[in-house]
């Protein structure tokens, strides 16, 4: 019998290589989960209203589904949590569906979410926020009602991966959803997007298109986890510029020409899979080299279709990086949020980091994340 309170982790993302590309169908990007969470606590309730509780607001959001099972909140400053109350949407349609209820049914429960991805005034890190609370919120609802608890880890990830899409396509989002199918897979995983062109057709409104779709074949997704090597691990690196990745795509999207992505979109397809082959081998310096190379492509990419990509912070953050062993990069669409440096042993990453702060930088104490599975 399901419990009457459940609890989600899900840890954030951090993109290795492949950014900007990955949006477009065929092309890969590698992602990792990393060990800072956000957490969401469900709790049944008996009420007329829900009631959402963040270490993010100061003040509840009372909630309630209308008569179209759309999700509804006249608290203050509630569409600042659209993304929560969409996931409830999907995530209660999906629930009803599955456990054989009738739409006109409502789910009653309680949240609470509590997030280490934003730092104390509410600034994101950049460590995938967003697709963090959207898979916590669903997989937390789906606990609460026993929805696929027979499934093994793998197979509920990508249950969970499909909801976070549904729920975020729902609300216009345009993003690649790596970070949804790192955050829920977990570990470092190899990425390549479904067919959009496929997915836009799809119906998704009901509870059974929703549920029909999450059980069908997605053409051209892959989520495949890499091993992850004993002594690999991340030193991180906070610009405290904050970065919108859905800005960054539509700009770089507006201001493509067919030659110039064409181009990119071949380097970086090329460099990605030779880094999932070096990944898998194990082979260091070649991983490094293909960081390096991807590196080299995105910031000469951005600079030709006029983005911005290197902040002076980002800059500085590489070129102290540059100087330790391993292969420094910026995260995810630039312009702000992290960078990283991939290196091999506990010294060098906290030397590297004792070299940001001495340049007024700040560090963040997270590394790679792989979940035990069952």
């Amino acid at each position: 019998m399901p419990s009457q309170t459940v609890t989600s982790r899900v840890p954030g993302k951090l993109y290795l290589a492949g950014e900007y590309a990955v949006v477009a169908n065929h092309q890969p990007a590698l992602v990792t989960a990393v060990d800072a969470f956000l957490a969401v606590t469900a709790k049944k309730s008996q009420a007329e209203l829900g009631v959402l509780t963040t270490n993010l607001a100061d003040h509840p959001f009372m909630w309630f589904a209308d008569a179209d099972g759309h999700i509804v909140s006249n608290s203050p400053h509630a569409e600042s949590f659209d993304l929560i109350w969409q996931a409830i949407e999907v995530a209660s349609r999906y629930c009803l569906t599955k456990a054989g209820l009738e739409p006109a049914d409502r789910l009653v429960f309680n949240l609470d979410i509590k997030s280490q991805l934003d730092s104390p005034d509410g600034q994101k890190y950049g460590l995938g926020s967003s697709g963090a609370v959207t898979l916590a919120v669903l997989d937390a609802v789906l606990q609460l009602y026993g929805v696929d608890s027979e499934l093994s880890f793998a197979d509920r990830a990508l249950v969970l991966y499909k909801l976070g899409v549904i729920s975020q396509t729902k609300l216009g989002l345009k993003g690649s959803f790596g970070d949804l199918a790192a955050s829920a897979r977990t570990g470092v995983v190899y990425y390549r997007s479904f067919d959009r062109a496929w997915f836009a057709d799809q119906a998704m409104t009901t509870g059974p298109e929703i549920a029909d779709l999450v059980a069908s074949y997605w053409p051209l997704l892959t989520i495949d986890q890499l091993a992850l090597p004993a002594n690999w691990q991340l030193s991180l690196v906070w610009t405290q510029e904050e970065a919108s990745t859905e800005t960054q795509i539509n700009h770089a999207n507006r201001l493509n020409r067919d030659a110039i992505h064409k181009n990119f979109l071949n380097y970086s397809r090329k460099q990605v899979d030779s880094l999932q082959a070096a990944w898998q081998g194990e082979d260091f310096d070649q991983v490094c080299h293909y960081l390096a190379k991807n590196r080299e492509t995105i910031s000469f990419y951005t600079k030709q279709i006029g983005k911005a990509y290197e902040t002076d912070r980002l800059k500085l953050a590489l070129e102290i990086a540059d100087d330790f062993s391993g292969q420094a990069k910026i995260s995810g669409a630039g312009a702000g949020d992290c960078a990283y440096l991939l290196c091999q042993s506990a010294q060098v990453d906290q030397a590297v980091k004792q070299a940001w702060q001495q340049a007024g930088l700040t560090t963040l104490d997270y590394n790679f994340y792989q979940a035990k599975e069952d």
